[in-house]
């Protein structure tokens, strides 16, 4: 495993400082998320240790805070140009100064020259990030980092070096509390022997609960993964935020849409399983584990395909072929042989030689890329997906990382460039879920053409665009360039871009007024918005300059194989807070989209080759220097101050505020940060201002665990018990859908071979019907608790009986009597 944290440099590696106390303070709101990190190290030995400090975040995050306390001096972090960072750095170093430098290595990982570090010295790193939340199923994940993975580099690539890891003494310690935009019913840990306690605090509403561990957590080895569970969690919401200071306004829209259509065309899958080194153990049994579920769950009519990689790659087949019952077997043996022995990771050759394959007529190609994301050329990968995303759009890349060591940069954007979706596996118990909810997606098309309008959002060009030189093209032109979107047209919609269930034939839905404006000095990021996927968040930043106006609604349109559909949300006075929060996380997709080549510096090109370096380059400096963020254009510099530590947490306000007029609707209100401070033990600043935990006084209101959100509790050994019996059940399955009178069958269901061989008889010619009647009755009977996990096996053989059998209903009725149910 690589070295993360304060590691001191040997003459042949670099290895982990004693690590004392690690301490968490986050704070959510909705899916924003601004996370400051304490983690305290002592120098035990008796040298003087020279230090690099080395962080981990994912793609969804952005370091916006930086402080070093080496024994009470602290050097508090600033951002500026990266030369110019590295300058200052050089600088303070030759004239004897303390100076650190936190400098992007690669998309998910910075590091710092901390310098020095004298025998018996307590060095304390306080760093703050920002993030925006995923959406799983009925809630939103908190995801905390907690080590980087060891990437294999391909020959003359650099990596991190390797090193010991090791716990701290004082253990991990976590005060997250989460503000949302409905009641919150659970707050629940989904890693491995990581257990949190969580309740809503006092004199505060349903909405906003508090959590932390619950006893002492002691090894830093694992990803920190926590769901919050809320009432309304696919509800739609816009979240406005004033910033007092600057004068600016930021804007978000988060969906998460619940959609169904009719089956359009087919479906050519491809697997693309990672079976380098690095997958040995957990990660490529749970490889497995996925792939039989894959197999098991697809659609009758299909092409498939195994292709597994290292450092070379194997396919099953030389191309796709038709998904039967030979072909299932075929793969089962393969899956079952598999094993991680093909040397290191190298992704992009079998991307390169999958994806531009000749397309099956009237097949759409999606491809699965399963992998522990240990590479190091993660750019160069993405870079492939792009090219042949742009080369055939319809077809889309689906990612999923095994494991607690996945790379979050490398998992996430090889889905957002090829148009389809991440998951994450770091428990066995959700790699089902996970897996037929992305094969699910896949199965349903996503909507495309999507366009987000912010209306009522005006602002002032010269204020927000980058100021052009006198070279540039005229002032109008650059002016159009920072609309950023010019113009907002909703054609005729057909339904609601929220939930939305095709039946019948497409109609013409309620026509909706077109109107067209010119935003100018609204910068929205993404800039390109992204397919829309049934049940995945979506989500839009704005972003208003000083002396605009604030938007009043948001709509998104989309384009379904239905028909356009669209959905209006408006900004309700609970909306609109105060704060800084919103504006980095939109300040951060700003850059994304920069970093991508698809911004409004873009517009028309397409590629970052083809835009003008020098402003993509000035822009990035202008938004991470002004929105304390790094980036690749922006580092981090620290220089030793005097002065004692001050707060660097975002602050947010979600108390309700009165809407007023345009300009005035933005009321003043208490300055809490995250709306949470009111919440913080023993009355401190929730970053980190309170006393220390030994010293904080016990809570009045006693901790209530979270419970099950939703329906009874779910006893572990009978969810083992049912998940074992639907292992065995989906073995029986062919590839069309059927099951057949089998001793195994009954043995499931309860019953008699000869009596299920008599009722068949009298139900028709066809065993097969009573089989599959049975088997859906044992799924709906016996395995109530696993319905996401059977849902397509189910659709599989609902689809085969309705074309094989006049009397469904008469089999079904047979075979509810002949299931027994304990």
């Amino acid at each position: 495993m690589a070295a993360v944290g304060l590691l001191y440099r040997t003459p042949t590696k670099h290895c982990q400082m004693a690590l004392q106390s690690v301490h968490v303070e986050a704070r959510c709101v909705d899916l924003c998320s601004s996370v400051r990190l304490t983690q305290r190290y002592a120098n035990p030995t008796a040298d003087t240790l020279d230090t690099i400090y080395v962080f981990p975040v994912d793609s969804r995050s952005a370091v916006s805070g930086f402080e070093v306390e080496i024994d009470g001096v602290v050097s508090k972090a600033v951002v500026m140009e990266k030369a110019a960072a590295r300058s200052t750095y050089t600088s303070a170093l030759a004239a004897g100064s303390t100076a650190q430098l936190l400098e992007q290595v690669r998309g998910d990982v910075f590091t710092m020259s901390v310098g020095n570090v004298r025998p018996g010295s307590i060095t304390t790193i306080h760093i703050t990030y920002v993030a925006d939340m995923a959406i799983e199923g009925d809630g939103v994940l908190f995801f905390l980092p907690s080590f980087v993975a060891p990437r294999y580099a391909p020959l003359g690539t650099a990596r991190v070096p390797a090193g010991d890891s090791d716990a701290a003494p004082g253990g991990l310690s976590l005060d997250l509390v989460v503000a949302m935009s409905s009641d919150v019913l659970s707050v629940e840990s989904q890693a491995d022997g990581v257990a949190i306690t969580a309740h809503p605090p006092q004199s505060h509403t349903p909405r906003v609960w508090a959590a932390e561990f619950s006893g002492r957590v002691m090894h830093l080895d694992k990803d920190v993964v926590i769901k919050v569970v809320t009432k309304q969690p696919h509800a739609p919401r816009c979240i406005v935020e004033l910033n007092p200071e600057t004068g600016t306004v930021a804007g978000v829209v988060t969906l998460a849409p619940q959609l169904a259509f009719k089956k359009h065309g087919g479906r050519e899958l491809i697997f693309m399983v990672d079976r380098s080194g690095s997958m040995q153990g957990q990660s490529i049994q749970w490889a497995k584990r996925a792939l039989h579920l894959f197999f098991r769950s697809l659609p009758e009519d299909c092409y498939v395909n195994i292709v597994g990689f290292g450092s070379s790659h194997e396919p099953l087949w030389p191309a796709s072929v038709r998904y039967t019952d030979r072909a299932m077997d075929r793969a089962t043996r393969c899956i079952m042989a598999l094993a991680a022995d093909l040397g290191g990771t190298e992704i992009c050759a079998p991307l390169r030689a999958m994806l531009p394959q000749p397309k099956i007529h009237g097949y759409e190609r999606q491809l699965f890329v399963l992998t522990d994301g240990q590479v190091a050329n993660a750019a160069e990968t993405i870079a492939v997906v792009q090219r042949a995303i742009s080369a055939c759009p319809t077809t889309r890349v689906f990612a999923l990382g095994l494991g607690h060591g996945a790379s979050h940069e490398l998992v996430e954007r090889i889905a957002q460039a090829g148009h389809g979706t991440a998951a994450f596996c770091v428990a066995e118990e959700t790699l089902r879920e996970k897996v037929i909810e992305q094969l699910n997606q896949a199965l349903q098309p996503s909507l495309t053409d999507v366009t987000v309008e912010w209306e009522g959002a005006i602002g002032a060009p010269p204020t927000y665009s980058v100021a052009p030189r006198p070279s540039t093209p005229p002032p109008a032109e650059t002016a159009e360039q920072a609309a950023g979107l010019l113009e907002a047209f909703s054609p005729p919609s057909v339904g609601s871009l929220l939930r939305f269930t095709e039946v019948g034939a497409d109609g013409p839905g309620n026509p909706a007024k077109k109107e067209e404006k010119k935003l100018f000095g609204l910068a929205t990021a993404p800039f390109v918005p992204p397919p829309v996927h049934s049940g995945e968040r979506f989500l839009s930043y704005c972003m208003v300059p000083k002396g605009g106006k604030p938007p009043v609604a948001v709509r998104v349109t989309a384009m379904s194989p239905a028909g356009p559909l669209d959905v209006r949300i408006e900004v309700t006075p609970a909306d609109v807070v105060q704060g800084t929060l919103v504006h980095t996380l939109a300040a951060k997709a700003l850059i994304a989209d920069l970093e991508r080549g698809r911004s409004w510096l873009h517009r028309g090109t397409g590629s970052t080759a083809a835009a003008p370096l020098r402003a993509v380059h000035r822009e990035m400096v202008r938004l991470g220097t002004t929105f304390s963020l790094a980036s690749r254009c922006t580092s981090f510099v620290a220089v030793q101050a005097a002065s004692s530590l001050e707060s660097m947490h975002h602050r947010i306000d979600v108390a309700p505020q009165p809407m007023q007029n345009a300009t005035s609707r933005m009321a003043s209100s208490v300055d809490i940060n995250l709306a949470c401070a009111s919440y913080s033990k023993g009355g401190g600043s929730c970053c980190g201002g309170g006393p220390p935990p030994s010293s904080r006084p016990p809570r009045t209101q006693p901790p209530v665990r979270a419970a099950v959100p939703k329906g009874r509790a779910v006893d572990p050994a009978s969810r083992a018990a049912q998940t074992s019996r639907l292992d065995q059940l989906v073995q029986l399955q062919s590839s069309a859908g059927f099951f057949t009178v089998s001793a195994e069958l009954c043995a499931l269901a309860g019953c008699g071979l000869n009596d299920l061989r008599t009722q068949a008889a009298l139900v028709g010619d066809d065993s097969r019907v009573l089989a599959t009647a049975v088997a859906l009755t044992i799924m709906a009977a016996l395995l109530p608790d696993l319905k996401k996990l059977w849902v397509l096996i189910e659709r599989k053989a609902l689809a085969w009986l309705a074309n094989a059998s006049r009397d469904t209903a008469n089999a079904l009725r047979i075979a509810k009597r002949l299931v027994v149910v304990a």
